[in-house]
């Protein structure tokens, strides 16, 4: 536990120091110094931390900050002419106090290049990004991704369905794989992903192979894969109901939807000659339907079942189950459908 709260420090030192930075987002682009400086080179042996992206006439930056020598980095994705598409300038500034009052503005003193390589590759697609080394505890896990960022899920299990999510959650901080194998966090912790401690838990995907095995798993019921034909089920049904073709279309619908197992159909049309005027929607289990998409609110691991969420509310407005037939976790009950009386929701 401990572990992990130091990670969040460092992740909270780390957006402060962002938000500060943001002050002045476009004092680097504005300056052709950075152009006039071009073939300049000075030797600097410290650490990168990222800050964030920025942009400037069309052109893209990873800001990074030098503690040492207390200055900001410009790595520019979409370089001005005569500059490489990698170079990495340190930039200073100094404030300015306009003549005409107001307050003070920064302008840039210096910009040069330097031979020091950033911690985060921004050269990795987003579709190529994943979790190179996955900590966990028992107050949530960390991801260091291959791009070189950190991310943090506080009170996050490490299923598959966390760390995918937590590819596209803003980078906290960043990391450098050091030749012993162990990995500098930020510039100055050193995390030890080889050490097993108790309490304090390391998954390691050195291969592409060995993540899509972990993010893939045909039994974890976290990931969007698995939840994909049980959201499609029921937002596709609220929108079949909004179009307002009638009883007869809607249950057509239902019948011949791909997303749900046969059983789940048969059972559906019991109780259609069972109860020929239902009093409420057996797909929903209610008389009202929500606006808007139905969200997971939990599920069990156990027995499959699933409980949703509407967007305006916490509290599960839908039950459901789910069957892993041929790869594929379909919806085998949903609201009365195939759902006992005592899995119910009772309103």
């Amino acid at each position: 536990m401990k572990r992990l709260h130091r990670h969040l420090l460092y992740f909270l030192i780390l957006s402060l120091a962002a938000c500060q930075d943001q002050k002045s987002p476009g004092a680097a682009g504005s300056n052709d110094s950075v152009t006039a400086r071009k073939a300049t080179t000075a030797p600097v042996s410290d650490t990168l931390q990222y800050i964030g992206t920025g942009q400037h006439n069309n052109r893209s930056s990873h800001s990074f900050i030098n503690r040492k020598l207390d200055t900001i980095i410009i790595r520019w994705g979409n370089p001005y002419p005569g500059l490489g598409p990698k170079a990495v300038f340190r930039c200073t500034w100094v404030g300015i106090q306009p003549a005409s009052g107001g307050g003070a503005v920064n302008e840039m003193k210096s910009c040069e290049a330097l031979n020091l390589p950033p911690f985060v590759n921004p050269d990795i697609k987003p579709a190529d990004r994943r979790i190179s080394y996955l900590f966990f505890a028992n107050g949530g896990t960390i991801g260091y991704l291959n791009d070189g960022t950190v991310v943090g899920c506080p009170r996050c299990e490490p299923s598959a369905g966390n760390a995918e999510k937590m590819l596209s959650d803003l980078a906290m901080g960043t990391y450098q794989v050091l030749k012993d194998g162990s990995l500098l966090v930020n510039g100055e912790q050193i995390e030890r992903p080889e050490i097993k401690e108790e309490g304090n838990e390391w998954m390691i995907f050195d291969t592409k192979e060995k993540w899509d095995a972990f993010i893939h798993d045909i039994d974890d019921l976290s990931t969007a894969r698995n939840q994909q034909y049980l959201l499609q089920f029921v937002n596709g049904y609220l929108r079949q109901l909004n179009r307002n073709k009638g009883l007869e279309a809607d249950r057509s619908w239902v019948l011949s939807n791909t997303n749900v197992t046969d059983s789940f159909k048969y059972q559906y049309r019991q109780l259609l000659v069972r109860t020929p005027q239902l009093e409420a929607d057996p797909i929903l289990d209610a008389q009202d339907y929500p606006d808007g998409q139905l969200t997971i609110h939990s599920y069990s691991e156990e027995d499959h079942y699933f409980w949703l969420k509407a967007q305006d509310s916490d509290d599960p407005v839908l039950v459901a189950r789910l069957k892993l037939e041929q790869g594929k976790w379909l919806v085998d009950g949903c609201g009365t459908v195939n759902v006992p009386a005592e899995k119910r929701l009772h309103r």
